[in-house]
């Protein structure tokens, strides 16, 4: 028998700076080549001047994956049901298996009779990489296929809409809302502090995961629960308010973009609301009623009123975890 090819692991591209701000999102804030980040660290602010949008709002392998056994076996329990009903969670499920599957046998050494450990060191490098950029991928799907449409929708001059907006144009901008809310580090950060262990018990054995893997775990929940809110707000006949800036001041934006409240006398008839900058001259306000309706509805209004703008920035504001962007300083 002739030994087998090598993978050649530079033909992988890899990403090691991952954004948990969309940077297409991010890049409408750029003018004139410039956007304008202010950091909040420590109660001191700094301001500061960026020619591109690459390195804002990322870390390195941000959405890396530790999958192994016992953390595919958590992601099963708790969501093994809802793949039953749902295919696109149990697609997800699949997808990790794979990952999980290939640690049993490359680093835990389940099933191998005759090791090749030059072979299985290659296919380990192939399996770390995976690891790394599977929910990355994943993310970078979502916007592949909402991205072109919002950027279009969100070229507005502030007088009127070079796209108007369509019953697509609502769900595209539902769907990158439920995935941008539960994305960032401040998410990840916050459910990590409510569940401050998690374990795990398979044949009489009780296994409490290490860090690495509760972040894999908290990471495939939080991808997994944007679907189900989508599938939530899709049904719940959410009334989606987009609002053209009329005014010379510019909607700002921050590291925790899309905002959600869960408060049921906030406004009359609705049980929550959401917030999401769009671009300096675009914001999207989502209200979801107390009663299911049959369809949502989008509404186009003016923001006229510079005091009213003010106040918007400064709800955004308030929920930002480190950066605030914006067109001027």
């Amino acid at each position: 028998m002739t030994d087998q090819p090598f993978f050649d692991l530079s033909s992988l591209k890899n990403k090691k700076r991952q954004h948990y701000v969309s940077r297409f999102y991010l890049d409408l804030w750029m003018t004139e080549e410039e956007l304008h980040v202010t950091r909040l660290a420590d109660q001191a602010v700094q301001t500061f001047k960026k020619k591109d949008t690459q390195d804002i709002a990322v870390q390195n392998y941000f959405y890396n994956l530790e999958m192994d056994s016992e953390v595919w076996e958590t992601l099963s329990y708790m969501f093994g049901q809802k793949a039953a009903t749902s295919p696109v969670v149990k697609k997800i499920l699949e997808d990790t298996f794979f990952l999980k599957a290939a640690d049993d046998v490359l680093n835990r050494g389940v099933g191998i009779v005759n090791d090749n450990k030059d072979m299985r060191q290659n296919a380990q490098e192939i399996l770390r990489h995976l690891k790394k950029h599977q929910l990355e991928d994943a993310y970078e799907k979502i916007e592949t296929a909402v991205s072109s449409e919002i950027k279009e929708f969100s070229k507005s001059n502030g007088n009127h809409l070079l796209r108007p907006p369509t019953a697509e144009t609502f769900r595209h901008l539902l769907i990158f809302y439920c995935f941008q809310l539960f994305r960032t580090k401040q998410k990840i950060t916050q459910l990590g502090e409510h569940m401050t262990s998690l374990s795990i018990e398979s044949d009489n054995k009780k296994t409490t995961l290490s860090d690495s893997q509760k972040q894999a775990v908290l990471k495939c929940m939080l991808f997994i629960n944007s679907y189900e809110l989508c599938e939530i707000l899709e049904k719940a006949g959410c009334v989606m308010r987009i609002s053209i800036n009329k005014t010379e001041q510019d909607f700002i934006t921050t590291d925790c973009p899309a905002m959600y409240f869960d408060k049921p006398d906030a406004v009359p008839g609705f049980k929550a609301y959401g917030i999401m900058p769009l671009s300096p001259r675009l914001i999207m306000n989502l209200c979801i009623p107390d009663n299911p309706t049959s369809n949502g509805s989008l509404l186009l209004q003016n923001m006229e009123s510079i005091d009213e703008v003010i106040k918007t920035n400064d709800l955004i504001r308030s929920q930002a975890s480190e950066f605030i962007f914006s067109t001027t300083a």
